[in-house]
């Protein structure tokens, strides 16, 4: 293949096309050939020897983002298949005719993207998507300050606020560009200026900086109360410090700027974390700025006070893809780390391991616990064998983190409930909905009126890799059904309450399982279910690849009220209640932010931080349970604490 490298360090003619071997994937990893790549100032940096490659990538060969057709994966890639788009991000090697990435670092490319748009979209809108939603929680009709919104980041972060219905206020030096910028969604000026449109607007509940220290007394007298400040990327060469001058605006002698990937500092100022309050024009001289506490902290309904303790060992039990998304998860907290994995496959256990940062690698749950102190486990195994570990982690009063459905049985369901309360341990369940912050706003807007009618669409393709190993046997998984259908099914008890009775009904054969040598599951379920309350709710699922972009939402009607709640990438609440428009997004991605509640529990704040307890997810398997056997009979199934 052919390679651009550079040939030593200096300027453009240290640029050459050399030929190069093909790269081989390892388990985990693709081979792309990327008709485009991105180029970023780390490239130049890297020609000039101010940027070296991180370990274990080419050292000669620049490129951080591309995307293109998968020509190549590896034995233990769930997510990619050969001809598949894909795009994300690698650590070097992008300017070449084949590169070589990460699984967990691509993801596939939308219908309406094209390859070239595709390339030059990882690093800036990652990081701006980073900085706007993940650690700046943005909010539908927030105000939203991007300084230096002329480059990839700011413009990317402009777009983003726009999309999400913030009121966008940009600075930017030049003249000429402030109408293009202003094209995305921003109105646009210098910076004393964007600084006085903020204010004007009652405060920026979000600024992202990526200019540096020179801005930071506009910023501060800028932010609104509880605003949270975000610095991605400061001048080369400004030798302010922002730290120092949070220390200035604190009183104090010194700041600590808190943990944070890439050196990102974040500054909240106001009185404390909790709910929206209203915007107040800040005053100068009040309230307290202060680095925040780690990276990826959402903003939820039940914001932390504190933080994770120092120091949580945690131990996976099931090696497989679902544990490998959770380690994306944890990474957002430093505080966290994995000290140890098991898996019935000893080389995906090694290998899930390594991704983990070189945690211990166990052929068994009970040599894992025997050995290795931890503060917490995640069980993520299939569910006929959630019972064993589950049970035994509450022996030794260890919090658990419980991949759904809560069991296969209602037998191992009901006793992993017993052992959990005889404990006193804290437990979650993997029901990742329940716990974005829009599900508050949903129930708020219902005001403790009983919906009559909840209809739930969850149409696309399963995850890869959903169609080997145990997901094929029935028995072991309850098909998609159980897998996929109980999402829906537990979303729409966590806003409607108890099950009284259900009807079902499936098919197989019809959409993805139509193929020659597919697995013997159903791939179209509907559940019709009526609540205690008096409502009535629908599950429709299908299993399909030509659903394209998939569809995963719940619309809820009541009298004077319809909204639907979007459930792809982050949950979107909109429609029409009372009269009202509603339109607000979540603050975090719903994986992260179960995790993150999660870890809220385990570090004091007990139990009531959990977004779904595992008396939550019984009810919800004994209605799924009940679905199975309307399926199988035909019949309409009483359901008995549901």
């Amino acid at each position: 293949m052919r390679s651009v490298v550079y040939r030593g360090v200096g300027g453009r003619e240290m640029v050459a096309i050399e030929e190069r071997p093909d790269p081989e994937p390892g388990r985990f990893e693709v081979v792309l050939a990327p008709p485009f790549a991105g180029v970023n100032p780390a490239d130049v940096l890297q020609r000039e020897g101010r940027h070296p490659a991180p370990p274990g990538w080419p050292a000669d060969v620049p490129g951080l983002e591309v995307a293109g057709p998968v020509v190549a994966v590896g034995g233990g890639v769930t997510s990619l298949a050969v001809g598949d788009r894909a795009f994300g991000l690698v650590g070097g090697g992008g300017l070449a005719e084949r590169v070589l990435a990460s699984e967990r670092e691509l993801v596939a490319i939308p219908a309406a993207l094209d390859d070239r748009a595709a390339a030059a979209a990882p690093q800036a809108f990652l990081t701006a998507f980073d900085a706007v939603v993940r650690q700046g929680a943005l909010a539908h009709g927030d105000v939203l300050l991007v300084n230096g919104a002329n480059g990839g980041v700011g413009s990317a972060a402009v777009q983003i606020g726009a999309a999400m219905g913030a009121r966008v206020v940009a600075s930017v030096r030049s003249e000429e560009l402030r109408p293009r910028v202003a094209e995305l969604g921003a109105e646009v000026m210098a910076a004393d200026g964007a600084f006085a449109r903020a204010r004007e607007l009652g405060g920026a509940d979000v600024i992202v900086e990526l200019v540096g220290a020179v801005h930071m007394a506009g910023d501060l007298e800028s932010l609104a109360r509880g605003g949270r400040r975000v610095v991605v990327a400061g001048k080369p060469g400004d030798g302010r410090r922002d730290d120092a001058a949070v220390a200035a605006a604190r009183g104090e002698g010194g700041a600590r700027p808190g943990v944070r990937a890439a050196g990102r500092a974040a500054a909240r100022l106001g009185p404390g974390h909790g709910a929206r309050r209203q915007r107040l024009p800040p005053r100068p001289g009040r309230g307290r700025a202060r680095p925040r506490a780690r990276a990826g902290q959402a903003r939820q309904g039940a914001a932390r006070a504190g933080g994770v303790r120092a120091g949580v060992r945690i131990g996976i039990a099931g090696a497989g893809a679902i544990a490998r998304r959770h380690l994306a998860a944890l990474a957002e907290h430093p505080d966290a780390s994995v000290a140890a994995v098991c898996d019935l496959n000893v080389a995906v256990a090694e290998e899930t391991a390594g991704l983990a940062g070189g945690a211990a690698a166990y052929e068994d749950w009970e040599a894992m616990l025997a050995a290795e102190r931890l503060d917490a486990l995640f069980v993520c195994t299939p569910p006929g064998a959630h019972l064993g570990p589950a049970a035994a982690a509450f022996e030794r009063g260890l919090p658990v983190y419980l991949e759904k459905p809560l069991a296969r049985s209602a037998a191992d369901g009901e006793a992993i409930v017993a052992a959990w309360r005889a404990s006193g341990a804290v437990c979650a369940v993997g029901y990742q909905w329940r716990s974005v912050d829009v599900l508050d706003r949903l129930r708020a807007e219902l005001g403790g009126v009983a919906p009559g009618l909840l209809v739930s669409r969850g149409l696309g393709p399963a995850e890869r890799g959903r169609t080997g190993r145990w997901f094929e046997d029935p028995r072991a998984s309850g098909g998609i059904l159980f897998e996929l259908a109980s999402h829906d099914i537990d979303l729409q008890r966590a806003v409607a309450g108890p099950v009284s009775e259900v009807q079902a009904a499936s098919a197989a054969g019809l959409l993805a399982t139509a193929a020659e040598g597919a697995p013997p599951l159903d791939d179209a379920v509907a559940v019709l279910m009526r609540f205690a309350g008096g409502g009535l709710g629908i599950v429709a699922l299908g299993w399909t690849e030509a659903q394209q972009p998939p569809v995963y939402a719940l619309d809820v009607m009541a009298a004077d009220l319809a909204l639907r709640l979007d459930l792809e990438r982050l949950p979107r609440l909109h429609g029409r209640s009372r009269g009202a428009d509603v339109d607000t997004t979540a603050a975090a991605d719903p994986r992260s932010a179960s995790v993150a509640r999660f870890l809220d529990a385990v570090s004091g704040r007990g139990q009531s931080a959990v977004a779904c307890s595992p008396e939550d997810a019984l009810g919800t398997l004994r209605t799924v349970l009940a679905a199975e056997q309307a399926i199988a009979t035909g019949e309409r199934v009483a359901v008995a604490g549901g």
